[in-house]
């Protein structure tokens, strides 16, 4: 089992290099969970797969990818706009502090 596992960490990490990936921060271990995910469901999609050159699984890969370019869209948005929050916070307490020190 344990070999099993290590081989599929291999796999996973071999998908990451020849993607061009070199993160060497934690956005690696997120990176290398999704991957291993969708690789996962996609293999058990393939194992029902009756289509012809399993186009249904491609079809389901393709689906994924799409669904996580959603995803990474979206928390990028999400970061920006927790930045600009962050922004108008620092903004509100140097107002009031200035209005505090001018009583």
């Amino acid at each position: 089992s344990s070999g099993i596992n290590a081989e599929y960490g291999h796999l996973i990490d071999d998908i990451l290099l020849f993607s061009g990936d070199k993160s060497t921060s934690i956005n690696w271990y997120t990176k290398r969970a999704t991957i291993a995910a969708v690789y996962g469901m996609t293999e058990l999609y393939m194992l029902q797969d009756k289509s012809a050159d399993f186009a249904d699984s491609w079809n389901f890969l393709d689906r994924r990818i799409n669904e996580l370019d959603t995803i990474v869209s979206n928390c990028k948005g999400l970061e920006e706009n927790i930045c600009n929050a962050g922004d108008i916070s620092k903004a509100a307490f140097v107002i009031a502090r200035n209005m505090l020190q001018n009583r």
